[in-house]
């Protein structure tokens, strides 16, 4: 890694603010170790490498990892490399570093092969529903840390499925898998994964209705500053886990989404402005112009301005699962109900409290009514990381004293 150290301590040499008090702060080193990494004595680490990067050019880092992560040569920096690729969905440099080490054997073979498909997998040559079966020829690996990923993926593939029990059974082990790993040469890993697994974790006990383990987990990645649009997404979670108890707070997050969302454009910005008009109808505010014709559509069932078959195509358009499930509880009093035995059934409880809301507005106040309004699930799954176990990403950042969103 020497062409990489030379580099860099090049850039650092040309700054008077990059004083060594800094690099010694940054780097987590002390003074004799900083003398060592300057002159070779010492080998600079992967993770000393991102570091250097985003103090170097906070702004632009990405780009000086993707012209020093493909000249790395070490198997711990080329599966770091492959690794931080991946979670920061640089496809560009992913595809370059697989294009590099096309003809590695033995462990970093196997991680060349998994992010081989990992690399189809993000750009949408392998769809979400083949995920888990297309998991199966990698779960042998003879690397410890590629199988650990491996589970994270299945999990991943569970809370596709909509099965959030067994993603919260599975989770545990995985976090003790985790933490397990030695700090010396997987600390960056460590985070990487435990990165992976918030989200799922996130996404997963808000269907559970587990609310705070939900905000717990979207504080870990926010706070973690890796992805803009797991950012979104987090801030997603923070939203619609305060729907029904702050309705304020719940857009003011969900307005925050929206904001990184566009940032993003494309798809992304299309989800934001969709999933905030979507929580506007739940609250019975007015959805904005330009929303989804779906959202239109069931506004009027809701409002008893028309019907659901009537409106059944539009309302069908949006092609999102939770939207169309929600939607069909407005076809009668009956299917009401039975959407809410359904939602219970396949562990949705966060719609199921939902429904129930929506069974008392209609006039519905029965002790037996109330009670399910009122009863909480049991919440299973400790939260395995705490809030700021995720910090490589906010170097020059006041990382202490950051607000920790509720």
């Amino acid at each position: 890694m020497t062409d990489a150290k030379t580099f860099l301590f090049n850039k650092i040499e040309d700054r008077d603010d990059l004083t060594d008090e800094k690099l010694l702060g940054v780097l987590d080193v002390c003074s004799r170790q900083l003398t060592y990494l300057r002159s070779g004595q010492r080998n600079l680490t992967f993770h000393h490498m991102l570091k250097l990067c985003m103090l170097i050019d906070p702004a632009e880092y990405k780009s000086l990892m993707r012209e020093l992560c493909p000249s790395l040569s070490t198997d711990n920096c080329i599966k770091n490399s492959f690794e931080y690729a991946a979670v920061t969905r640089d496809l560009e440099l992913l595809e370059k570093l697989l294009d590099v080490h096309a003809k590695e054997k033995g462990t970093v073979g196997e991680y060349v092969r998994f992010y081989s498909f990992l690399f189809k997998y993000m750009k949408g040559e392998i769809k979400f529903y083949m995920l888990k079966d297309s998991l199966s020829e990698f779960k042998k690996s003879s690397a410890h840390t590629l199988r650990i990923l491996v589970d994270i993926y299945d999990c991943l593939a569970d809370l596709i499925e909509g099965d959030c029990l067994n993603v919260l059974e599975k989770s545990k082990n995985i976090g003790d898998n985790i933490r397990s790993l030695n700090e010396r040469n997987y600390s960056l890993m460590k985070e990487f994964y435990a990165y992976r697994l918030s989200e799922i974790l996130a996404h997963s006990h808000l269907q559970l209705n587990n609310l705070e383990s939900a905000r717990k987990y979207a504080n870990i990645l926010i706070h973690a500053n890796i992805n803009k649009r797991i950012e979104s997404d987090s801030y997603y979670v923070l939203g619609m886990s305060h729907l029904l108890s702050d309705p304020d707070k719940c857009l003011m997050y969900l307005n925050k989404s929206y904001s990184i969302a566009k940032e993003l454009g494309g798809i992304y910005e299309s989800l934001g402005f969709f999933n905030l008009n979507f929580a506007k109808l739940l609250l019975n505010n007015k959805i904005e112009e330009g929303a989804h014709p779906s959202l239109t559509s069931l506004q009027k069932v809701m409002n008893g301005e028309s019907m659901y078959n009537d409106e059944y195509d539009s309302l069908v358009s949006i092609k999102d699962p939770q939207f169309i499930d929600y939607a069909e509880s407005y076809r009668s009093k009956e299917d009401r109900a039975n959407k809410f035995l359904d939602f219970v059934s396949n562990s949705k409880f966060f719609y199921a409290v939902i429904i129930v809301r929506d069974i008392i507005k209609a006039g519905e106040d029965s002790e037996f009514v109330m009670s399910l309004m009122k009863n909480n699930r049991e919440e299973k799954g400790d939260v395995l990381f705490e809030e700021d176990f995720i910090r490589s990403f906010r170097v020059g950042s006041d990382y202490q004293h950051r607000i920790i969103w509720r």
